[in-house]
């Protein structure tokens, strides 16, 4: 990503500050501010280079609206969250329900590089939930998951970083799988850092324990690796459907890629026949993805918009101008989170992005600023500087906005990734938290009335 070393960026940066402060020696007071003027822009382009960061002016399909969204303040989530494995189940960036033998485990992705398959996910007391390791999508290093959310130990390369977790049937996307007993197996498809992997065995019997093969690294006519694959859908033909949030940055610098604001993610299609083809290129961070409830198109979130692309036509429209909050996975449901009866669609949202004032909104059309923001502040600290939010809205068949479950008072668990229901409770994944959330459907419909 950078253009050039981290010794030649401190080195270069360096002499200009040095030459600059030189000069101004002696120098009248216009004419020193002049020259310090100069010299920041040098720093800041200089910066930007080493960080390949060249914001521009951001645009939104369909074209960017002055108005903000307006989100009525509600106490939905408030106090409701539960905290399950805290410390250890760190960056559930993404869940799925499984059923083996009459019994339902939940699938969850982790920060450290470890898909973990959690039992007693309907139980009544926390304690009674157990988990363990089904297979590490890279290596088992002693750093694995100690980075935070910005990976601050540059380890997720080495220990993989599983994002989008799907599970399908195996004759469906394995290419090798012969016999009939492999190919009805159930198998997990997940998207991480070094490609495309297929899991299988995924519920460890002594006689079989969990293996992985890489199904791809690149699509074809690519000669470079996936950069950011973040999540997938399987369609009834048996494709996988597959969003690349970003070509140029990696996961843990996606705030440079959304300061970027160069559309340089994909949509992919994955099929057991032909590999990966690109299906659209130009797309501004694409992150979740699921199937129409009529299966004629995908929903596919895109920053702050939902877009609809149409599997048969492969046109791309708006399916919601603007969320209330940045998007992250979403899945298609059949009822609202209180349990009552509704085809819609669940949206997870990492920041708040709402009226009166929006900080990402604020900054959309100001290269300039972001620039100088980007170029001036660690990274750390431009993570933190987003408005924390712990929040997931709800809509209906044609884009209407239902409800919004949001905590907006503690933010137990901001920065939410997924909602996945399971018996009688709804977890909470996120890349941000270390742990994994949970909250009571009663509560909900408590908190509705």
């Amino acid at each position: 990503m950078a253009l050039v070393s981290f010794r030649e960026y401190i080195s270069e940066c360096d002499e200009t500050r040095m030459v600059a402060a030189e000069y101004i020696t002696g120098k009248g007071l216009f004419q020193k501010w002049c020259i310090f003027a100069a010299a920041s822009a040098l720093f800041v382009q200089c910066r930007l280079r080493y960080l390949g960061v060249n914001p521009i002016a951001g645009t939104m399909l369909g074209g960017n609206h002055a108005d903000l969204p307006i989100l009525k303040s509600n106490k939905r989530l408030n106090g409701i969250v539960h905290k399950i494995g805290e410390g250890d189940l760190i960056g559930p960036e993404s869940l799925v329900v499984g059923k083996y033998k009459g019994t339902e485990y939940i699938f969850a992705a982790l920060a450290d590089g470890r898909i973990v398959r959690i039992e007693g996910a309907d139980e009544d007391d926390d304690d009674d939930m157990r988990w363990s390791t089904v297979i590490r999508t890279g290596e088992d290093h002693f750093l694995c998951g100690k980075g935070g959310p910005a990976d601050t130990t540059d380890t997720e390369r080495i220990c993989g970083r599983p994002l989008g977790l799907a599970l399908v049937k195996r004759s469906t996307v394995d290419p090798r799988a012969t016999s009939k007993q492999q190919q009805d197996q159930d198998v997990l498809v997940a998207l991480d850092t070094l490609g495309l992997f297929l899991i299988t065995n995924i519920y460890h019997e002594e006689s079989t324990a969990p293996t992985k093969r890489i199904l791809a690294t690149h699509a074809n006519g690519d000669t470079k690796p996936f950069h950011l694959l973040n999540a997938v859908q399987q369609t009834p033909d048996g494709s996988l459907y597959i969003t690349e949030t970003s070509t140029q940055f990696p996961r843990r610098r996606i705030f440079y890629a959304a300061h970027d604001a160069h559309p340089t993610g994909r949509l992919l299609r994955y099929t057991k026949a032909n590999g990966v083809d690109v299906l659209l290129n130009n797309l501004y961070m694409p992150n979740g993805i699921t199937l129409s409830h009529d299966k004629e198109s995908l929903i596919v979130v895109s920053g702050l918009q939902l877009l609809s692309y149409h599997l048969t036509s492969h046109e791309l429209n708006v399916f919601v101008h603007a969320m209330p909050g940045t998007g992250d996975n979403i899945k298609t449901m059949d009822h609202l989170p209180s349990g009552e009866k509704l085809k819609c669609y669940w949206a997870a949202l990492g920041s708040k992005c709402a009226a009166p004032f929006c900080l990402l909104h604020y900054f959309w059309n100001k290269p300039f600023l972001r620039s100088v923001l980007v170029s001036l502040v660690p990274y750390d600290a431009l993570v933190n500087v987003m408005p924390k939010f712990s929040a997931f809205a709800v809509y209906d068949e044609q884009g209407g906005l239902v409800e919004v479950y949001q905590d907006d008072e503690d933010v137990t668990a901001p920065w939410l990734a997924e909602a996945e229901p399971l018996g009688k409770y709804i977890y909470l994944g996120s890349w941000w938290n270390p742990f994994l959330g949970r909250v009571l459907k009663e509560d909900l419909a408590v908190a509705y009335e």
